[in-house]
């Protein structure tokens, strides 16, 4: 059984129905392969009933607006809603993004105490993580992402307490949660399980999938390439991986795939 929780909030940045057709796509395609648990922290009336999920009223109570916009303090309460959830029920929770479709089954989760999930691809080109400093980057490829990752209670501390040096150096988080990880991983070196690379290392399931060397998110010519070899989800770019996740932004999916055939006949096949 899976224990997952993602946010359906409106912050005046994408519409309700927009948000309630994504929660419906993630719990079908979930529906489809796994046995979970749903945790939804909502500030909307959500129209969908399901018996593996449940909502739940959001709420922020950080004592400060770290970042000073909405949609990255949002995201930032991603870690204070696990802490709650953690403290609540004693499981430890993985985040999902709402904007994920799930095309397997993923319980092997279970397996592990944390778990993140990077790029995967093969654009090696240098990634910021602060936005005031160039210097400190990543590979692309071996960017984590933050649209699935679980934590436990040790690792939880142990990057509240590296958050709390990068702000005495000064340093400002690019993108809250996910760059925090990445800084942890890539420049602390400290150990942690990633998904397609020391975690089913067959398979690839970040933003990579949609363009072999190139910084880019869904698009048109990524979805062309996608095929199902029997239930397995494969891309012509890596016909030997796997795809577990498919990563979708709302941004890029409303701009380039939206109302297109390809996009709705895969919506089709995924749930």
């Amino acid at each position: 059984m899976l224990h997952l929780y993602t946010f359906c909030v409106d912050i005046g940045r994408i519409s309700p129905p927009m948000l309630e057709l994504a929660l419906d796509w993630l719990v079908k395609s979930l529906d489809k392969h796994n046995r979970f648990t749903l945790h939804v922290f909502t500030n909307m009336e959500c129209s969908l009933e399901h018996p593996n999920v449940v909502y739940e009223e959001y709420f922020d109570n950080s004592e400060e607006d770290l970042f000073g916009d909405n949609w990255l303090n949002l995201s930032w309460n991603k870690i204070n809603i696990w802490q709650h959830l953690y403290e609540s029920t004693g499981e430890c929770f993985t985040w999902i993004d709402l904007d994920t479709i799930v095309t397997a089954n993923i319980e092997y989760i279970n397996d592990y105490d944390h778990l993140f999930l990077e790029n995967g691809g093969g654009c090696e080109e240098p990634n910021l993580l602060f936005d005031n400093n160039t210097e400190i980057t990543v590979p692309r490829n071996r960017y984590i992402q933050g649209n699935l990752w679980k934590l436990n209670p040790e690792l939880y501390e142990a990057l509240l307490a590296t958050f709390a040096d990068l702000q005495k150096l000064g340093l400002e988080l690019r993108y809250d949660f996910q760059d925090l990880v990445n800084y942890y991983l890539h420049i602390k070196e400290m150990p942690l399980w990633i998904l397609g690379f020391n975690v089913e290392a067959h398979t690839i399931n970040g933003l990579g999938i949609w363009h072999p060397t190139d910084r880019v998110h869904v698009r048109f010519e990524g979805l062309e390439k996608l095929w199902w070899d029997e239930e397995i989800l494969r891309s012509e770019y890596y016909p030997d991986k796997e795809i577990h996740l498919v990563t979708l932004t709302f941004g890029s999916m409303m701009h380039h795939v939206m109302g297109t055939s390809l996009f709705d006949d895969f919506v089709e096949d995924c749930l």
